[in-house]
């Protein structure tokens, strides 16, 4: 008895996602254990500081200050994590669907056969 091929498809796909998603989760734990620390916001309290004071035009660059008094990325991947889980599948998804189509096409479909010219001259 044969395995479908498609089979193959699902089952890496089912791998691909819970790689994927465990390394989501793999990254969320690692930014809000770096980036929640007290150390990590008094570094980052000392970085707008010096954003307000080129805000100002005291610097070599001319920059805004950022609003929130904690590093975007514990924000990131505390409050909107939901929304960067999703996104990731949903594009990772596409990605993969669309390399395993041209994939299976490239690898299994049998070219067309040209037609017999004899047949045509009647």
């Amino acid at each position: 008895m044969r395995i479908p091929l498609w089979w193959i498809w699902i089952v890496l796909y089912v791998v691909f996602l819970s790689v994927l998603v465990s390394g989501m989760f793999y990254a969320r734990r690692q930014a809000l254990a770096l980036y929640t620390t007290a150390q990590a916001r008094q570094e980052w309290q000392e970085w707008v500081a010096e954003a307000r004071r080129q805000e100002a035009g005291k610097g070599p660059v001319r920059r805004r200050a950022p609003q929130v008094g904690e590093p975007p990325a514990a924000v990131l991947m505390r409050d909107y994590f939901g929304t960067c889980l999703a996104g990731a599948v949903v594009l990772s998804s596409a990605l993969y669907w669309s390399l395993a189509f041209m994939i299976h096409g490239a690898l299994f479909v049998r070219p067309a056969r040209p037609s017999d010219p004899a047949k045509h001259d009647s």
